[in-house]
């Protein structure tokens, strides 16, 4: 059986920093992969596993970051997929996929039945008509528990969705756009657009513009600026507010057209 490695014609992104991340991802993976080959014992694949999850935990959070750097117009959604794909890989071993000689075993109300071998624990869960699910993946004895795992998971996502469509409502509220008066005509269009795609999902934006320096001294610049973002973005945008100074920082509040 061959292993997994990174290609550059297939896996190139353009990014050196997220080509470097899929390499490692890429390694772990085939590490993984040599080890179930290999028939290595639980300890070493559960090693693998947790490196995999933390590891891939990190490198979503970077590309997240990079995304909104670049105001990618599709990132709360990616987000989004990304929560869901680490639920996934997190999901827990049950019954016959546990690989382990004995288990610590927690009843369905929580209590302690003691340390067991697997075979009997899975009869236990047999007899109350649930499931036996690993909890712990560490070193030493696994630690199970006798559940209905279909609901367990069930409730599990459910706390999921509700979250995500929390962080949706809560995400658009603002979304911010820093201009500047000497900004040009390649990045303010590129504000512009990304700013156009959060209100067609009913975002708010808010626009600003800090002053450096001299700048200060003709603010009517950044006014300037601001109101023609406003006036490009008319299409889908309603001014809120006006262009504003408050120390250092002119702002504005554009929200989504009714009518749209």
């Amino acid at each position: 059986m061959t292993g997994l490695t990174w290609n550059r014609i297939k896996h190139d992104v353009k990014v050196d920093k997220m080509n470097e991340q899929h390499k490692v991802l890429f390694n772990i993976l085939d590490a993984l992969y040599k080890a179930m080959e290999n028939k290595d014992d639980r300890n070493a694949l559960v090693k693998i596993i947790n490196d995999l999850i933390t590891y891939s935990k990190q490198h979503l959070t970077t590309e997240e970051a990079l995304l909104e750097k670049y105001y990618y117009p599709e990132l709360a959604e990616q987000k989004e997929q990304h929560k869901l794909f680490i639920a996934k890989i997190e999901e827990l071993p049950i019954n016959n996929q546990i690989k382990a000689d004995e288990v610590m075993v927690i009843g369905p109300n929580g209590e302690k039945m003691g340390i067991k071998k697997l075979s009997d624990a899975l009869t236990l869960a047999g007899y109350a008509g649930l499931d036996l699910v690993l909890m712990n993946q560490g070193n030493g004895v696994a630690v199970t528990k006798i559940m209905d795992y279909n609901k367990f998971r069930y409730e599990k996502q459910k706390k999921l969705k509700d979250a995500q469509k929390k962080q949706r409502e809560t995400s658009k509220e603002i979304k911010e756009y820093r201009l500047s008066v000497t900004i040009d005509v390649g990045d303010f269009e590129t504000r512009r657009r990304n700013a156009e795609n959060y209100l067609k999902k009913g975002h708010k934006i808010k626009a600003f513009i800090r002053f450096k320096g001299r700048q200060m001294a003709h603010t009517e610049l950044g006014k300037e600026v601001l109101d023609r973002f406003a006036e490009k973005a008319s299409e889908y945008a309603e001014v809120a507010e006006q262009a504003k100074l408050d120390g250092r920082n002119m702002t504005m509040m554009l929200v989504p057209k009714k009518d749209k």
